[in-house]
């Protein structure tokens, strides 16, 4: 976890020389992996789930507009909400569901 925090630094720095957006998308989506892999306990499909999945589910939450405007409560929770409900197993089962 230190490591992508580490990692996330240098790319921050780096994106004063190439494009903001795909620097701010690069270091969502690393930490985004890297938090939602520790979730899945060890489980491979889960694993390699979070990895395929991370571009599309990212897209699928807005997280653009979520970053353009990070105080704003409802957005922020549409981000989560959405990024958390939208990994799934081969069989369309969420990884993480719901909480009831």
């Amino acid at each position: 976890m230190k490591i992508v925090k580490v990692v996330a630094i240098i790319i921050l720095i780096a994106s004063f020389f190439i494009g903001n957006d795909v620097v701010e998308k690069w270091t969502l989506r690393s930490m985004t992996i890297s938090d939602f892999t520790e979730s899945c306990n060890g489980d491979f499909r889960c694993i390699e789930a979070i990895e395929s999945q991370a571009d599309g589910c990212l897209e699928k939450a807005n997280w653009k507009e979520f970053l353009e405007d990070k105080d704003n409560l409802a957005k922020g929770k549409y981000f989560a909400e959405t990024l958390t409900h939208c990994f799934v197993d081969a069989k369309g089962k969420q990884y993480f569901p719901p909480q009831r």
